[in-house]
């Protein structure tokens, strides 16, 4: 069974897809906020798990939001699809988790919001899945941060836990974390992929 998580932004969304008989994990990262040095991307394997940070396009022209969302989301299903396909047998048994919106998220909730619906209904056409719903302080309180944890907070969980060895990587890329990054919704997509295998496993 793949259990894809995923922390929806509309700057930078975290996805990651857990294999429950391999016990491996592949985290993507979709950005806008890579660093100009790694325009091109960012890949780190380990034995369990492998990361990918994939840019934005650049220079599309929009004419509204609402056809910026869908291109976004349509990328982001993309990623996922490619992923899965190149790995897995596909049709194969899913389950999707989608990290709800806060009222202390930045920017407009109706535009969240939006933004949400339009991505899973991505996966509901696509591969015929609904997202279970998890708002950000259940994952949060089940990872044992507290259901208000910062992202330092969720960063500094990892520094010495399981996505260590990554992160140490990425500061000697010169990506370490710092208010904003990407890095940041790695942590949170790996997490919410916690949450989820412990949901269904439960």
């Amino acid at each position: 069974m793949l259990l894809v998580s995923i922390d929806p932004s509309i700057q930078s969304t975290g996805v990651s897809i857990y294999d429950t008989e391999t016990k491996k994990t592949m985290v993507a990262i979709y950005t806008k906020k890579l660093p100009a040095k790694k325009k091109t991307g960012v890949i780190i394997r380990t034995d369990d798990i492998d990361v990918f940070f994939v840019p934005h396009d650049k220079g599309v022209e929009y004419r509204n939001n609402l056809e910026r969302y869908d291109d976004v989301c349509s990328h982001i299903y993309s990623i996922v699809e490619q992923l899965i396909e190149g790995r897995f047998e596909v049709p194969c048994e899913m389950s999707l988790m989608m990290e709800g919106a806060s009222f202390g998220s930045k920017g407009k909730l109706y535009d969240i919001g939006r933004f949400c619906g339009i991505l899973e209904s991505k996966f509901l056409a696509g591969m015929n899945i609904v997202a279970i719903d998890v708002p950000p302080s259940e994952w949060k309180k089940a990872m044992g941060l507290g259901g208000n944890a910062k992202k330092e907070v969720i960063y500094k969980s990892q520094v010495n836990g399981d996505l260590a060895s990554i992160l140490a990587e990425l500061v000697a890329k010169g990506m370490g974390w710092k208010k904003g990054s990407p890095v940041e919704d790695l942590c949170d997509a790996y997490l919410i992929g916690k949450h989820h295998l412990n949901v269904i496993s439960a």
